[in-house]
This record gives C-alpha cells, sequence and structure tokens, in this order.
C-alpha cells in the first residue's frame, strides 16, 4: 500500500495569511502552477485512484492532477482541514486579540464554533484507515490539507493525540507517502516538494 498525500496549492488565504479551515477559496495564480508541477510529479506513481478533500482549493488541485493521470477524481469530506470556528477568515494575530488564544488552546472549545481536536482526530483518521484498506497492493493518491495531513503523520507515527510534531511542517504542494508495513501503515516520505525547483521566485509556503 502506498497513499501520497498531496497538500494543495497556495489560495488565495494563503496569499492572505488568513486561517482558512472550511472557507472555500480557490487558488491563486501561483497555487495553480505549483499543481501543474505537482501533477506531472506524481502522473508517474501509478495510482489507481485519486481523492481529494472537497474544498475547492484541493479540488483544483485535484483537477489538475486528474488531468495528468487521467484518473476521476473522487470527494472524500473526512480529508478536510481543521474547522476554526468564528476564527475562520482572521489572521492568527487578529484571532489572538480577538479571543484571547495561545497556540496550545486550539481544539479546547475557546473559540466559537470550532470543530475540536477530538472529532478532527477522529474524522480525519477513520478516512485514513478506510483508504489504507482499500489501497493495501496498489497506489492512491489523496488531495488534502496541512492541517489534515500532519494530523496523520501524528496517528501513524503512534504519537499522543494532543502532539505537536514541528518537524511536520507541511508546505504547498509537498507530498507526504505512507506505506503498509506488514501489519500497521508507516511514514515512508514527508513534505516531498523537491518538485517546486521548477519554479523560480517561490514564496514561503504558509
Amino acid at each position: 500500500m502506498t497513499l501520497l498525500f498531496v497538500r494543495h496549492g497556495e489560495s488565495e488565504g494563503n496569499l492572505r495569511r488568513i486561517m482558512q479551515g472550511w472557507l472555500d477559496l480557490p487558488l491563486s495564480d501561483l497555487g495553480r502552477r505549483q499543481a501543474e508541477v505537482v501533477a506531472r510529479r506524481v502522473a508517474a506513481s501509478g495510482a489507481t485512484r485519486l481523492y481529494a478533500s472537497p474544498l475547492l482549493r484541493a479540488w483544483q488541485t485535484g483537477e489538475c492532477i486528474a488531468a495528468a493521470t487521467g484518473l476521476p477524481l473522487e470527494a472524500v469530506a473526512g480529508f478536510r482541514e481543521y474547522g476554526y470556528g468564528e476564527a475562520q477568515g482572521l489572521t492568527w494575530t487578529e484571532a489572538v486579540d480577538r479571543f484571547g488564544i495561545t497556540t496550545g488552546d486550539w481544539g479546547n472549545g475557546r473559540v466559537p464554533g470550532e470543530e475540536g481536536a477530538s472529532v478532527f482526530h477522529a474524522r480525519v483518521t477513520a478516512a485514513f484507515d478506510e483508504l489504507s484498506e482499500r489501497h493495501r497492493e496498489d497506489v492512491g493518491i489523496v488531495v488534502a490539507h496541512g492541517g489534515t495531513i500532519a494530523r496523520l503523520v501524528v496517528h501513524v507515527l503512534g504519537a499522543p493525540m494532543s502532539a505537536y510534531l514541528p518537524f511536520a511542517s507541511i508546505g504547498n504542494v509537498s507530498i507526504t507517502a505512507f506505506a503498509w508495513d506488514r501489519d500497521h501503515a508507516v511514514l515512508a516520505g514527508l513534505n516531498d516538494a523537491c518538485h517546486l525547483e521548477e519554479l523560480s521566485g517561490l514564496p514561503e509556503a504558509l
């Protein structure tokens, strides 16, 4: 089994440096170019199925990959980004000022309407475990979000649900790979973005 998780290309929300969560924002011009580059990279993976979060920034990235691979694009709602509630659309500084939060406060109900850490963890890992069973013998591609992919790294490494892994910062259109080793999933690659060397003057991804 191999599951290749691709983070979406730069979105208009990334460009504005806001918390997007479930906001349905499109790719930026750079994000579309990034999506085309990663599509060429994964086209040679031999994948048999292609999935994406239904949020627009992931879906548009998935459409580029679908065009390059010839695979139909299938929506998996379980791979949406974390729902930030009323913090969606705010910058981090604005959220801190409005709700009096720190980095460790997410998921604890401090922000009205946020999804909650345990709910997010259960949603994302259930979708992952289902695809892991489906692709025991082949390759699948999933287009998702930075928070979603980082959560799966925690899950596969067997770290506590509350763990923060500073090395699991997921860049736009980076590839994180999970494979099957006998009776469990393993992390086979993390945040691989070497394909972006095709693009010059790439700004720092959010």
